[in-house]
């Protein structure tokens, strides 16, 4: 971070420093840092879908779901089939409790890539969140086919199983609750 903060002192019109130096406060959990700093660089550079995307994710992350989707949306005007975009504004309405839209949003990313493990999983729990459980069932046993190891997605499977009184079966996937610990799965893609 020390030296994106000479480079900008040097060159302050240099949007990819500011990019940067706002991913660099991100990762050090300085939102409002990070935020001002992708603000910067749009101005200067507003076609950089990452960057919009790179803001949509702080703001997500600072708790600012309806900012974010303005962010993420207009990363995907840049570029229309920006998954990792699609995905993030999908959790965004997600936490918000837009769940149709939040499901329009995780179709269409599982639609761009079907076997991203993440994406299937969101999707199938967007889908319980909605009730329409056979078809969750469906997503999670998609996302556990892609990634046998993903512990929250077996848990989430698990939690479904035991919901619906497949008790053996439920405690098998929901004992990868134990795990979840060492696997620290980010939301965000």
């Amino acid at each position: 971070a020390d030296s994106l903060g000479l480079a900008l002192r040097i060159d302050p019109d240099n949007a990819a420093a500011h990019r940067d130096h706002g991913i660099a406060m991100q990762a050090m959990n300085l939102s409002a840092d990070a935020i001002a700093s992708f603000d910067a660089s749009i101005r200067l550079s507003p076609n950089d879908p990452f960057t919009h995307y790179a803001r949509g994710n702080t703001l997500l992350r600072a708790g600012r779901g309806g900012d974010a989707i303005a962010a993420f949306d207009a990363a995907i005007a840049l570029r229309p089939e920006y998954f990792e975009a699609i995905h993030n504004r999908a959790n965004a309405l997600r936490e918000l409790d837009r769940l149709e839209e939040a499901l329009a949003g995780y179709e269409r990313a599982v639609e761009l890539r079907p076997n991203v493990a993440l994406a299937a999983y969101n999707r199938a729990f967007a889908l319980q969140d909605l009730g329409r459980l056979d078809e969750a069932m469906v997503g999670y046993k998609r996302a556990v086919a892609l990634a046998p190891g993903f512990a929250e997605a077996r848990k989430a499977r698990g939690g479904l199983k035991l919901l619906l009184g497949r008790f053996e079966e439920g405690f098998a996937d929901f004992d990868w609750r134990l795990k979840l610990a060492e696997e620290a799965v980010d939301p965000l893609l």
